[in-house]
């Protein structure tokens, strides 16, 4: 999905579909996606387009046929946390960056 305003790009989101295998730490069915990339540029971000470019997507995945999101976002990401928990996503797995690589702790979030 791409998100333009005044003919700029604002925003963009990447998403991964299901085909009943596993992807990173979860096993996607076709009924499942997960948000691999969301990213708003700094000229416009405050603006409260993360949540509303976000909100529009998960709908449109709903109508395609999407009956559940996975959201993937590491520790050190403060605002994506808050934005996604906004929107009444719950944590499963902590993530943390090392470099340009993603560490799972695989105790699963209570």
């Amino acid at each position: 999905h791409l998100l333009f305003l005044d003919g700029q790009l604002a925003a963009s989101r990447f998403v991964v579909w299901g085909r009943a295998r596993p992807f990173h730490h979860i096993a996607l069915t076709p009924f499942d996606a997960m948000s691999m990339d969301l990213r708003v540029d700094p000229r416009f971000r405050g603006r409260g387009i993360a949540t509303g470019f976000f909100s529009l997507s998960v709908r449109d995945l709903a109508r395609r046929g999407c009956e559940r999101m996975y959201v993937s976002v590491t520790v050190d990401n403060a605002a994506a946390r808050r934005t996604f928990e906004r929107l009444g996503f719950k944590p499963l797995y902590r993530w943390r960056q090392k470099g340009h690589r993603y560490m799972v702790e695989m105790d699963p979030i209570r």
